[in-house]
């Protein structure tokens, strides 16, 4: 009897200091104290296709925590869980979007950035330029996917009433889209 006393005192004694050891490594979540338990707001949000609120267990932990690893400052994300199961985080960082993408089970499967010209590496805008000195640059949207470490650069570019959409992949250049506006 004195040794099950003895254990409840030990055991009640390091308790509180497992949960604050494992209460460490969560990531950070702001819960509204008016919505149901599990329902973020602030640091992360879920939604469904159709914008219904969804829990953050409905997340696959494999893909937050590929997101927490390979964006550590990500902040704020949105989270999207299609009906296929697959899912898609997105959040802005220094001005430039971001889109992520998994699967099903949580694998990495692509990363789209988005930004405008000021944010494109002098090289990109130079091959843009150079063949297209006289359009301005729209916006860029920089794509990796998780079958090769090659990036596709979308640019959108204009010149008065003519819009282009090129893709530039390994410095080749080829126009997805012409478009003549008015």
């Amino acid at each position: 009897m004195r040794f099950f006393l003895i254990a409840t005192v030990i055991y009640c004694s390091v308790l509180p200091l497992r949960m604050f050891a494992q209460k460490n490594n969560l990531v950070p979540v702001n819960f509204d104290s008016s919505s149901p338990q599990g329902y973020a707001t602030g640091h992360i949000t879920a939604f469904t296709e159709e914008g219904k609120k969804v829990r953050l267990n409905d997340i696959n932990i494999r893909a937050l925590t590929h997101l927490r690893e390979t964006f550590k400052d990500a902040d704020n994300e949105t989270w999207r869980v299609h009906s296929n199961g697959e899912y898609v985080a997105s959040f802005m960082k220094d001005d430039i979007s971001y889109i992520v993408y998994y699967d099903k089970k949580g694998r990495w499967l692509a990363t789209v950035k988005g930004y405008n010209e000021d944010k494109m590496s002098f090289e990109l805008r130079d091959l843009v330029k150079r063949n297209y000195y006289d359009y301005s640059i729209s916006y860029v949207k920089e794509v990796k996917t998780y079958r090769n470490d090659i990036i596709t650069f979308v640019v959108s570019i204009q010149y008065k009433n003519l819009s282009k959409v090129i893709r530039i992949q390994n410095g080749v250049m080829d126009i997805l889209q012409e478009l003549k506006n008015g």
